[in-house]
């Protein structure tokens, strides 16, 4: 993923594809995760599909965040210096 600012001050990301796929690979479980704690904690007359969703995309994020800092500490910090 690549952050590029732009010379008016325009911020834009730019995924490849590899990152798709790996966004797209974590945010299946996390889907069915989120489902399974949310089916039971939200009360039947809100609309759970939302709160699902949205909850799909936070933890989706968490967890390449934390896989791409798990990662780099491993071979970064471990395996280089």
């Amino acid at each position: 993923m690549d952050i590029i600012i732009g010379n008016d001050g325009a911020l834009s990301f730019d995924f490849s594809f590899d990152i798709i796929i790996a966004l797209l690979i974590i945010a299946i479980p996390s889907f069915f995760l989120s489902r399974w704690i949310l089916g039971r904690k939200a009360r039947p007359d809100k609309p759970k599909m939302l709160y699902i969703v949205i909850a799909t995309i936070l933890l989706t994020i968490i967890i390449y965040i934390l896989t791409a800092i798990i990662v780099y500490y491993i071979i970064i910090k471990y395996y280089i210096t």
